[in-house]
């Protein structure tokens, strides 16, 4: 989709990168203040709430292509024209003013690129801050959702519902690919023209799909199911624990009818040597209450006093402090942000980045990635908490699981670096213009200019590249020499037997060694990912055991808001200005001289590219293995200190209250009995 929008709008690779990086933007704003406040409210309907928020910046989203003008004309004539003009073409003006202006002054284009220039900034502002909007009602749901689902399930099998979880997230982006694939097959101004009459299909590099579709759909469906989160309960409903074999006393009092509790006798008497005295009805109202399932845990320090807003306020330093100090969190929670930015760079570019390599089209990227890359993940994903599930992981071996998997990632994913085809020979670039024309004394040396398209005025460079009947790519219509709209009359391209004067077609030449290496690279991908999102779930749980339960949501929250701050808002933007590095050339723009409002890259140097692409990823990845080691040393020092999964859970807790009701009691002996059997 990203391609899509590049084309449509004009738009480099960072700003690209910063349409990926705004939701993030969004999202890192209030995410302290709802994750803690919002452990303390009604999870459910906050999230409901961020639902219709992003169900509102969703449809904003779609909203620059219906305030825009028509990508195309609606004409085959028209059509033809807007993709080849005559400017585009070779022009011999010996006098008067330069080739490109038939008026006396050149104000009018230059009012005209100015005003397009305003509309497309105002257009590209409309998508940044409708992903914002989306970022900021999607705050709720992960922080507040995830500590939803781990106060109501245990310990042992949080691990496997959070790998379902993740990897349900992740069947998102893949239904996402997928509808992408399916709305670019639809013609972009499809609502406004009869599209029998383009003179072009979809494979056609001039093809641009309804990419605002897809927005409209995700819009009604964030607020249908939204909905479905206001019928929510604060809490979930929970089953009473089932009862441990008490001793003698308790047992018998425990399986008494409930219309007599106690007895006909009166008080339950204490028999063993200890006996002293009787169980009154106030003191087995905790085990009452345990059997009815209603029994609500209490401690000593426990205050009855709701803290006020300022009180709360002046704790989040304090607490956040205490949660960063423990460096098992830290080193986790920065591993996941340096995860986090290599999955965040590499998804951003991939499809640009099989377009550019192997020649595919938008409409086939977008599927392989929907139907190969992003399933990868899922089942990544999805292992990563079976197996900590079956192998009953603590801390160590959750540790050793994220480092082992990580190198075998890293391992297959090295290879790809050479998996792709270079940019091909493209004539004054990196190659000559036929020899046809080369001097008598000597070849011409290779730039933009040739003997052949000297005379034509052509720009210092140029976007709507053309391969000629030679196999060379030219840069332009009028750098190839052609002279008539239909492209059959280039002088720079060599027909062969000296011919000159040759036809060519728009678009770059393919290069049919690059399909040779696409099913490879798309393999050894799928396994990589695969093997690197299984740590997703152990990591995870790696970070909310080493905190306190009751800094869990807020906790959460950090997790969130440092994934962002790190991850997901720079690696796009540091990944498109790589990206734009690569770029040999530009299109001439309006403002293009001040090096502001490039546009989309025209070529890129393909080999640089898949080094940059493929290499920062790698690289990334390489830090985040460090700090997954660092983890293992820290855990290993002090495994005891920095881990909270030997704490006692909410079932323990009930059971040692029930104890300390009965050393109440005054029965010392009894007291040590109940203990060791609970």
């Amino acid at each position: 989709m990203l391609t899509t929008l590049e084309r449509r709008f004009s738009l480099s690779s960072m700003q690209l990168g910063l349409i990926s990086s705004s939701f993030e933007i969004g999202n890192l704003l209030p995410i302290l203040f709802v994750s803690y406040f919002g452990a303390r409210g009604h999870r459910p309907r906050l999230i409901g709430c961020g639902g219709i928020i992003m169900a509102l910046g969703t449809l904003l989203t779609a909203l620059p292509e219906f305030l825009s003008h028509q990508y195309q004309p609606q004409t085959k004539q028209s059509l033809r024209l807007s993709a080849i003009s005559q400017q585009d073409l070779c022009q011999h003006n010996e006098t008067g003013p330069p080739w490109w202006d038939t008026t006396p002054v050149s104000s009018a284009r230059e009012c005209h690129d100015g005003n397009l220039k305003g509309t497309q900034t105002r257009l590209y502002l409309i998508l940044v801050g409708a992903q914002i909007l989306v970022g900021i009602g999607a705050t709720p749901v992960q922080p507040l959702g995830f500590s939803f689902i781990d106060d109501h399930v245990t310990k042992k099998e949080s691990p496997f519902y959070f790998g379902i979880l993740f990897t349900i997230m992740l069947l998102g982006p893949t239904v996402g690919f997928m509808l992408g694939s399916l709305f670019t097959r639809i013609y972009v101004d499809a609502l406004f023209i009869d599209t029998s009459q383009l003179d072009f299909t979809m494979d056609d590099p001039r093809w641009i799909g309804a990419w605002w579709a897809g927005f409209l759909l995700c819009a009604a469906m964030l607020f249908l199911f939204s909905m479905f989160m206001f019928g929510f309960p604060r809490s979930l409903p929970t089953a009473p624990p089932s009862p441990s074999p008490l001793p003698t006393p308790m047992q018998n009092y425990y399986s008494m009818p409930e219309a007599e509790p106690h007895g006909p006798a009166g008080p339950l008497p204490i028999s063993g040597p200890a006996s002293a005295g009787t169980i009154s009805e106030t003191d087995l109202e905790p085990v009452q209450m345990m059997r009815n399932g209603s029994l609500t845990l209490t401690t000593e320090t426990e205050s009855t006093e709701t803290p006020s807003v300022c009180d709360q306020l002046r704790a989040i330093p304090g607490e956040t402090l205490a949660i960063l100090s423990n460096p098992v969190f830290t080193c986790v929670v920065l591993s996941g942000c340096v995860e986090v930015a290599a999955v965040a760079s590499f998804s951003s570019f991939l499809s640009k980045f099989l377009e550019s390599q192997f020649g595919l089209t938008a409409t086939f990227a977008n599927q392989i990635i929907g139907l190969a890359v992003v399933p990868s993940a899922c089942l990544g994903i999805f292992l990563g908490g079976v197996l900590m599930r079956w192998f009953s992981l603590n801390s160590l071996g959750a540790s050793r699981f994220t480092i082992i998997v990580s190198i075998l990632s890293i391992s297959i994913m090295t290879p790809l670096i050479y998996f792709g085809c270079g940019t091909g020979p493209v004539a004054g670039l990196n190659s000559h213009y036929p020899t046809v024309y080369n001097l008598s004394n000597g070849e011409w040396p290779i730039g933009e200019q040739a003997p052949c398209n000297m005379e034509c005025g052509c720009e210092s460079s140029a976007s709507k590249l053309l391969c000629g009947a030679d196999g060379l790519t030219y840069l332009s219509p009028c750098y190839a020499g052609c002279i008539h709209l239909n492209l059959s009359m280039c002088l720079c391209v060599d027909g062969g037997a000296g011919e000159l004067g040759a036809s060519a077609v728009s678009g770059k030449c393919p290069n049919p060694e690059c399909q040779s290496f696409f099913l490879p690279f798309i393999g050894l991908l799928c396994v990589s990912v695969i093997f690197g999102f299984s740590n997703q779930t152990p990591s995870f749980m790696l970070s909310i055991r080493s905190v306190k339960a009751e800094l869990k949501s807020y906790a959460l929250g950090l997790i969130f808001l440092l994934s962002r701050l790190l991850g997901f808002i720079p690696a796009p933007l540091i990944s498109g200005w790589a990206i734009d590095l690569t770029c040999l050339v530009w299109p001439e723009r309006c403002g293009s001289a001040s090096g502001n409002n490039r546009g989309a890259c025209a070529l890129y140097d393909y080999t640089t590219f898949r080094k940059v692409f493929v290499g920062f990823t790698l690289g990334l990845k390489l830090l985040a293995l460090c700090l997954y080691v660092s983890v293992q040393v820290f855990l290993l020092a002090r495994p005891g200190r920095y881990s909270m999964e030997d704490k006692p859970d909410e079932l323990t807790l009930v059971r040692r209250r029930v104890s300390k009701f009965v050393y109440n009691v005054g029965d010392q002996e009894l007291c040590e009995t109940v203990e060791t059997v609970l």
